[in-house]
């Protein structure tokens, strides 16, 4: 089949050495295609970032030492996959160089994912491979199999298959449905880097919501992540209108929506805080099985503390994924005080009480906000309007805080320094002393460091100087 010439002029425009290298294919007879998402995005006119390619295993050298003479650039070796992958960088865009699976390009195609990935465009005699008619696929918006066996092949091509339909609006057919079912059990056998990686992709999409329900309708979400399990059909008090497992899902599709459209006081988040922030929402309510009671007397629905259980079971869930530390600690904070705003606008809260939320989320102050806000929305329970006012009052209110006061507060007055001068021993004392000063700062009850300087010296025992004097013994503290 002859390919359509736009799909040359597209390849040209990204790497304009393009014609070249086609002379030197057509000349030498030496096998050398186009391959997967690089033929795929190019017949959807999506924007190109690399060029993924092949060839056969005996002439990687050759084409490698041939692009790297026409970019100006040199390969590297990719990861760590069984098929051996060559990557080049030049300027904005990447060549993947890997040995075609298989004897020839039809055993290589029929070992790929999804029809609309198995297309190819030989550079060396101008051929265009679809033996499973990606394009027709592309052209009806489906996501088909090669074959039966794509899945269960490489489960991982369960998550692949719900990146490819948020970012590509393509829709899952029933067979393919059937196929991700069948084949889920396998996920468990799949590093978790890997799957990390893929459901990073999925949250990072400002339709992330639409892709974790098709990862609960084939019950993906079950074997990703057991605790969310327990979910399914646990009834919840008379605030929620859905079950657990259901009120989860609609916080994230309102997580969405205020992503796109935060309060006006509120930066839409980046890919990385979108990624934690629905991270914290997917998991905020992971431990309400556990902690699940019904008061005798009132017959009242409670699940105190799930807050803490629900952070717990999502960090042994997250931390094999390979997300970061950091990442993970940020998730668990919180889903750890994801109630706070809410508990915060029944009452007539203190100034202490914002200034130390604050201090406790920092810069993740205005993901709590967002997460607050939806969870709400997805409760559509008793005095769900009334409710619904007290936290948006309750959170502008935050936000003031945030925005007014936390860069004087949020930065320790003094240090270890400090302390020193004033004659202290060094040790976990100086320590105690400087949590605190800044705990004060929190209450509002010192804003300067010579406030800060001058209660420490009334700690500190009569005989203590700043100048020429032995370092005196730390103090207790009350």
């Amino acid at each position: 089949m002859t390919p359509s010439p736009s799909l040359h002029h597209t390849f040209n425009r990204l790497f304009p050495q393009w014609a070249e290298l086609r002379q030197i294919a057509r000349e030498t007879r030496t096998e050398l295609y186009v391959v997967g998402g690089s033929v795929r995005d190019a017949l959807l006119c999506r924007p190109l970032a690399d060029l993924d390619m092949v060839c056969q295993a005996r002439e990687m050298e050759y084409w490698e030492n041939q692009i790297a003479r026409l970019s100006g650039g040199h390969f590297f070796t990719l990861g760590k996959e069984r098929l051996i992958t060559r990557r080049l960088v030049s300027g904005n865009f990447s060549f993947d160089l890997t040995p075609l699976e298989g004897d020839n390009l039809a055993a290589d195609l029929q070992r790929r994912d999804f029809t609309i990935n198995a297309i190819a465009l030989g550079l060396h005699d101008d051929s265009f491979h679809d033996p499973h008619h990606g394009r027709q696929a592309l052209e009806q918006r489906q996501l088909l199999c090669v074959s039966p066996t794509s899945l269960s092949s490489d489960p991982l091509r369960i998550l692949r298959a719900v990146r490819f339909v948020l970012t590509l609006d393509l829709q899952l057919p029933p067979e393919t449905t059937r196929l991700m079912v069948d084949a889920r059990s396998g996920l468990t056998d799949i590093a978790g880097e890997r799957i990390g990686n893929e459901l990073s992709m999925i949250l990072a999409h400002p339709h992330a919501a639409a892709g974790i329900r098709r990862l609960a309708d084939t019950r993906a979400l079950d074997t990703l992540f057991p605790p969310l399990l327990s979910l399914r059909g646990l009834t919840q008090n008379e605030y929620h209108h859905a079950d657990a497992f259901e009120h989860t899902l609609q916080m994230m599709e309102s997580l969405d929506d205020l992503c796109a459209n935060p309060p006006e006081t509120i930066a839409s988040p980046d890919q990385e805080q979108a990624i934690i922030l629905r991270l914290a929402a997917l998991f905020h309510d992971a431990g309400k099985a556990l902690t699940k009671t019904v008061d005798p007397q009132t017959k009242k629905v409670h699940f105190y503390g799930h807050e803490q259980i629900s952070a717990h079971l999502a960090g042994t869930a997250l931390r094999p994924l390979g997300l970061g530390k950091q990442t993970i600690a940020r998730v668990l904070r919180l889903i750890e005080h994801h109630l706070a705003p809410l508990l915060l606008s029944l009452g007539r809260p203190k100034a202490k009480a914002f200034r130390k939320l604050v201090f406790t989320l920092e810069d993740d102050l205005p993901l709590l906000v967002l997460m607050a806000l939806a969870d709400n929305l997805a409760t559509r329970g008793k005095n769900f309007s009334q409710r619904q006012g007290k936290i948006e009052a309750c959170v502008r209110e935050l936000l003031n805080v945030y925005r007014q006061e936390r860069k004087s507060f949020l930065k320790p007055l003094i240090n270890g320094k400090d302390l020193l001068a004033l004659g202290m021993e060094p040790g976990p004392q100086m320590g105690v002393i400087i949590r605190a000063v800044h705990q004060r700062q929190i209450n509002g009850e010192c804003s300067s460091r010579a406030e800060a300087l001058a209660w420490v010296r009334e700690l500190l025992p009569p005989s203590t100087s700043t100048e020429n004097q032995p370092a005196a013994k730390s103090p207790d503290l009350p």
